[in-house]
């Protein structure tokens, strides 16, 4: 494949704010850093209950986007843990890839987990847009009990079609598929999802087609058509239905 065009696809998928280095604050947070391979994986934990949290953000903006939920978590007594991709935000010097995201998303959750005795069935992991797509991976890897997806999508192929469906060229050339819906079908956790209902960047539809193939799922439907700034149209009972979905047994 050509060096050149698989650069100029990937901008597109992982379009990196360059300038965006803050690391938000939570609580009691710790800037967690570790090797692996040629690559520094770092990731933020707030210590706040014997059960983590897991927050994967979106493409376009850095661990500084999930703020609201993060707080909210911790707020409520769980531990959560911010995942900053490679080509990201303090990991911006590395490259971003689908298996450069997945890779470096299991080292970081595995040695948080080892490290401050959480297992996979206190671990829950909740991914937003393009994080929903590395959500899944780790709930297909076993490494949560319950997975919640905001605005998910089928999958980064799908995506690309329905912003413009001349990108269909480019299809055959895209590494990062980020293949939610053919991953669905043997991820038997239980899932909630929220989704606008005119989402102008991830068809509504993606959603209700995730609904179907999860073996159990849920999918909350917002009155919006935000998807980057969702959280807005995300209001306290909802948050307050999330945590219920979380920690009921």
């Amino acid at each position: 494949m050509d060096a050149e065009l698989l650069r100029e696809i990937r901008k597109q998928i992982f379009p990196a704010k360059p300038d965006d280095f803050a690391i938000p604050k939570i609580g009691n947070d710790e800037l967690i850093e570790l090797a692996n391979g040629n690559r520094i994986v770092r990731g933020l934990l707030a210590k706040s209950g014997p059960s983590l949290m897991v927050l994967f953000h979106g493409n376009g903006s850095t661990i500084n986007k999930e703020v609201v939920p993060a707080r909210f978590f911790y707020s409520h007594h769980l531990s959560v843990l911010l995942v900053e991709y490679p080509g990201y935000g303090v990991s911006a010097e590395y490259e971003a890839s689908e298996s450069n995201l997945y890779s470096d998303s299991e080292r970081l959750v595995k040695f948080v987990q080892q490290t401050y005795g959480f297992d996979n069935k206190s671990t829950f992991l909740y991914g937003r847009s393009l994080g929903s797509g590395v959500a899944v991976e780790m709930a297909r890897k076993g490494m949560g009990s319950k997975l919640v997806l905001i605005t998910p999508f089928t999958s980064m192929p799908a995506v690309a079609t329905a912003l413009d469906p001349a990108n269909e060229a480019f299809i055959p050339f895209m590494l990062d598929k980020f293949d939610n819906i053919s991953k669905s079908k043997e991820i038997e956790l239980p899932v909630l999802m929220i989704h606008g209902d005119k989402d102008k960047t991830v068809p509504h539809e993606m959603a209700a087609a995730l609904a179907k193939s999860f073996p159990d799922a849920e999918l909350i439907t917002l009155d919006s058509d935000k998807h980057g700034d969702i959280y807005q149209d995300i209001d306290e009972a909802l948050w307050k239905r999330v945590e219920n979905f979380i920690k009921d047994p």
